[in-house]
């Protein structure tokens, strides 16, 4: 005689049906219940994802008007524009940095400091007289220049990528031999 048998519990006997029950029922509320708490923990991360790729989309959307128009007033304009501009914007960048590719966020401060550096020399530029310092000072402002320019480049690359756009090339017409 097998005393954890159930059958052989004369008193349980005549309960064997109900307390067989009432543990099935308690085994299918705590399952229930589990079966809930695990798809609404699951729901509010996705809802959060979601939530937070809806919002990056936004973010990258202005990054990347931003960062296009950085490069049509660093081309057309001057290092004091460009300034102004990056002071406008600054703020925009600066609360949304935690969404904003790393990249982006460095190439954007990079740029400021750069064209400020640029502004120091071209002051430094033109307390100079004509000579070797000049022509050295003025090799320096074209790489600075040529830097900036490719710091914008690879912001606008990251947030292409970030956005699984491809790279925006300009065309130009073919040069005819001659």
């Amino acid at each position: 005689m097998d005393p954890n048998d159930i059958n052989n519990l004369s008193w349980i006997s005549p309960y064997k049906d109900f307390l067989l029950v009432f543990i099935g029922g308690l085994c299918a509320a705590f399952g229930g219940f589990v079966s809930t708490w695990y798809t609404a923990r699951n729901a509010r991360k996705i809802k959060m994802e979601e939530t937070i790729g809806q919002q990056k989309v936004d973010i990258y959307k202005k990054a990347l008007r931003l960062i296009n128009k950085l490069r049509s007033i660093s081309i057309q304009g001057d290092n004091q524009d460009i300034l102004n501009f990056i002071n406008e914007e600054n703020d925009w960048v600066l609360d949304n940095e935690i969404l904003l590719p790393q990249t982006f966020a460095e190439c954007w401060h990079s740029v400021r400091s750069n064209v400020r550096s640029m502004e120091m020399k071209k002051e430094s530029l033109s307390r100079l007289a004509e000579g070797k310092e000049q022509e050295k000072l003025i090799a320096e402002l074209d790489k600075l220049f040529e830097f900036v320019q490719n710091l914008i480049q690879n912001a606008e690359e990251d947030i292409r990528k970030e956005l699984g756009l491809k790279p925006f090339k300009i065309r130009r017409p073919q040069k005819s031999p001659t």
